[in-house]
């Protein structure tokens, strides 16, 4: 967490409870219990609220996923190569790629095919390399390509992938991997 965060998160909890202070005493003066009810259940939310957040990294529940897809070469194209970035928020934590090719439009998946994955960190250095011939298992998709590496630093990583005919569209995800 950065000190900005950190801030804005401070002087957010300090207006609520100014509010939720000021909705109890209305509540006393007015002789309202309901009025005193709303400020100690919202009080109670705020608390689990922040509770839940310096718990989720422990549960894995702060996993955030970058999940896109990217089209396949036009037709007659042998294959085409699309790079795109992702951001890696914390260094030194497993990440997962995982690549799943789908067929063009409403057509079935046949034989097999052979992607190209490579990641790179903001400095140019391969991380994780693979080209993986996958098998069709029916329908309009194939088996997905799966490869962990480690991420050496927090920032903007490169993904380089070689599609080749007849995949119309990959799905890529990149997830953190829990501890």
């Amino acid at each position: 967490m950065s000190q900005t965060e950190a801030l804005k998160m401070i002087s957010s909890l300090g207006a609520c409870c100014f509010i939720l202070t000021g909705v109890w005493f209305l509540g006393v003066w007015l002789k309202k219990a309901f009025l005193k009810v709303v400020a100690v259940v919202c009080a109670v939310l705020i608390l689990l609220g922040i509770a839940m957040s310096f718990a989720m990294p422990y549960w894995g529940w702060n996993q955030v996923d970058f999940v896109t897809s990217t089209p396949g070469p036009a037709r007659g194209e042998k294959s085409v190569v699309q790079e795109f970035p992702f951001f890696v928020n914390q260094a030194g934590i497993e990440e997962r790629v995982e690549l799943t090719p789908f067929a063009r439009w409403e057509a079935q998946a046949v034989g097999a095919v052979a992607i190209g994955m490579r990641v790179t960190e903001p400095g140019g250095k391969v991380v994780a390399e693979e080209t993986r011939v996958l098998s069709n298992i029916g329908g309009t998709s194939w088996t997905p390509l799966i490869k962990d590496f480690q991420a050496t630093v927090k920032g903007q990583y490169q993904l380089r992938l070689e599609i080749p005919e007849p995949v119309g569209e990959v799905k890529v995800r990149v997830t953190d991997m829990p501890l």
